[in-house]
């Protein structure tokens, strides 16, 4: 019996002055704020992040002590507000102001009205970008509706927004749904636009990473070649669909175990993301992720700290510490650190894995037990074997409860709780579980 290696589960008083009011005048207010609504859009467009981000607001509040809270003003400078922060990449800090915004322009011209329809779909971006899927699927599909009602079934504004619902069913997990969407989207803008047009080259790459992700990696290859290929050679800022098309394409190869090739394409299309200018968002954090594994596979453990650590960085300004991608990036740090075996520099960040899987999943969830796991081996290799066992058996108990007594995926948990009782001399305990693992092998053969 060998019970010397745990097995990890890798997968991340304020004093207040009396002074004396200065009133005015009700005209002086109104240019006052129309001006500062033009200088905040300048500041923004110049990249005078944070001066701009004060001074739209300066903006709301001037809007709101002049028009009252709910005036189309008060929208705007809610809306550039909210532009300010997603430029700063504070995007859950602007889904609020964005929500307002769309409530006041919606009470004041209705739902139909093309400033409702492009703040909704402005609304909706934001959540995409957040992963809040199920707030924006009803806002993409009104946006639709008004669309196709307004512009007919086959005009390019149609098919952007259709687009984006392909891309919510895509991240969904809806396969049918999203490819019948993109097909129809291509279909629009290559009778629309022509075949040798951006947005063709756009609906490729979305169409050939949608292939991609149900594993029909010749479709995908083929497609997204064909995305490459028009992007190369059609007008306009082609940088990020370039990058996304690259993206798609290198990860059909990662997928295929081909990592030698898919290196520089996630190379080149972080290069042309960062070239972009365009703010640092959860695709990018995905292409780090990605070019990080591959270092990692390949040991290459001082290229891949930086990247993952701008993972990190990135899933917490944009999702919060408490989001479960939050935790797999806490948890690929410890992972990387433990494989250097660095284990008390990985124990604190496996415990903020675990902490924030429990908050978000409850205590009994399959994703807890394999961060007790990993938590568990990273004590057994320090040598606290007291600390790991209860960490073991908890993850072991969660199994058993999930898949049942004699499921394969209990193997890992019950040969860890075996060596743990071996390390603290009880050996007669540990065979008794090395007997169920060999038990539930013989029942899968």
């Amino acid at each position: 019996m060998n019970n010397n290696h745990v097995r990890l589960t890798i997968s991340i008083i304020c004093a207040v002055c009396s002074v004396a009011a200065i009133v005015i005048p009700a005209s002086a207010t109104t240019m006052l704020t129309d001006l500062l609504i033009e200088d905040t859009m300048s500041r923004l467009h110049e990249w005078q992040l944070d001066v701009a981000l004060e001074q739209a607001e300066r903006e709301l509040a001037a809007a709101e002590a002049t028009y009252g809270r709910n005036h189309m003003k008060v929208a705007a400078a809610l809306r550039h507000l909210a532009d300010s922060d997603v430029a700063k990449g504070k995007v859950r800090h602007a889904v609020p102001l964005a929500e307002r915004a769309r409530e006041i322009l919606t009470n004041e011209r209705g739902a139909t009205h093309h400033d409702v329809v492009e703040s909704t779909e402005y609304l909706a971006g934001l959540c995409i970008r957040l992963g809040m899927y199920d707030k924006a699927e009803p806002l993409i599909t009104s946006v639709a509706t008004v669309r196709e009602q307004s512009l007919g079934s086959d005009h390019p504004d149609v098919a952007a927004t259709l687009n984006d619902l392909a891309r919510l069913y895509g991240a969904q997990g809806r396969y049918a749904e999203a490819e019948a969407l993109y097909i129809r989207t291509l279909t629009i803008r290559h009778s629309a636009l022509g075949e040798n047009h951006l947005l063709v080259a756009e609906s490729f790459a979305d169409l050939g990473g949608l292939y991609r992700k149900v594993g029909m990696y010749e479709e995908a290859e083929s497609i997204l070649s064909q995305a490459l290929g028009i992007a190369g050679k059609a007008d306009g800022e082609k940088g990020l669909i370039q990058a996304a098309a690259l993206f798609e394409l290198a990860s059909c190869y990662d997928a295929q175990g081909r990592q030698v090739e898919a290196e520089p394409l996630y190379v080149r299309s972080l290069e042309l993301r960062d070239r972009s200018g365009v703010v640092e968002d959860l695709g990018l954090a995905k292409t780090l992720d990605k070019l990080a594994g591959i270092y990692y596979t390949q040991g290459r453990y001082v290229e891949t700290e930086p990247l993952f650590k701008r993972v990190l960085g990135i899933r917490i300004r944009l999702l919060g510490n408490g989001h479960p991608d939050v935790a797999a990036a806490w948890n690929n740090l410890a992972i990387l650190y433990h494989a250097q075996g660095l284990f008390p520099k990985a124990e604190p960040y496996y415990q903020q894995a675990l902490t924030i899987l429990e908050n978000y999943h409850g205590k009994n969830h399959p994703s807890v037990a394999t961060a007790l796991n990993n938590l568990g081996g990273c004590l057994y290799y320090q040598g606290k074997y007291y600390q790991a066992l209860p960490l073991f058996r908890r993850s072991l108990i969660i199994g058993e409860n999930a898949y049942g007594q004699h499921d394969p995926r209990l193997v890992n948990s019950l040969e860890n709780v075996s060596a743990c009782y071996d390390k603290l001399g009880e050996s007669g305990i540990a065979n008794e579980f090395e007997l169920r693992v060999r038990v539930i092998r013989a029942q899968s053969n």
